[in-house]
């Protein structure tokens, strides 16, 4: 099952009822909503249009009721993420289009590396040359010199490890953001 995530924060918490109601019907219920104080965790089930469906949600609040309210999508919920959420006001943006724009800051490199720290170099090769490969699993195992099942194992260490599923679209593109920048 699919899942999108993001983290929301709005400067007045007695708008949250309203946001819950609003974001249920728009993702028909496909939804998880926990906060913690005036920033809330998404989670999303089963929505290939989760960025264009926020963000159309987002910016109605913000022009029709007048909410202040700040959304970064992120393909975890890792503590690096939640600086960043500063840097969006009253819009939607990914992880992506963040670390893009200050790819350059070397705080920025840190973080992005401290996302991979944690994982052999064989899975973070095994997920790079994935990606290399236009997503492709079988021209990456015979790019790896490694069965199908070895192929496959390595990926599944390495979301497991990186909580982060490479096979959506948007994660993979921020993955081939962190790995442009990764020393192997």
């Amino acid at each position: 099952m699919k899942q999108s995530k993001a983290l929301l924060k709005i400067a007045n918490e007695s708008f949250k009822k309203d946001i819950e109601v609003l974001l249920e019907e728009r993702f028909n219920h496909q939804i998880e909503i926990t906060w913690v104080k005036n920033v809330a965790q998404i989670v999303v089930f089963d929505c290939d249009s989760f960025v264009y469906v926020l963000k159309q949600a987002i910016l109605m609040m913000i022009s029709d009721y007048g909410i202040e309210i700040s959304c970064f999508v992120v393909p975890n919920f890792n503590k690096v993420f939640y600086s960043y959420l500063s840097l969006v006001h009253n819009d939607v943006m990914t992880a992506f289009e963040i670390f893009l724009q200050n790819y350059n800051d070397e705080k920025v490199k840190k973080d992005m590396q401290s996302l991979l720290q944690d994982i052999k170099k064989e899975y973070l090769e095994t997920a790079n040359v994935f990606l290399s490969c236009n997503m492709n699993a079988s021209q990456a195992a015979k790019e790896l010199y490694l069965h199908r099942n070895s192929f496959n194992y390595r990926m599944n260490q390495f979301m497991e490890k990186s909580n982060m599923d490479i096979r959506d679209l948007d994660t993979a593109i921020f993955l081939k953001l962190i790995f442009a920048s990764y020393l192997f």
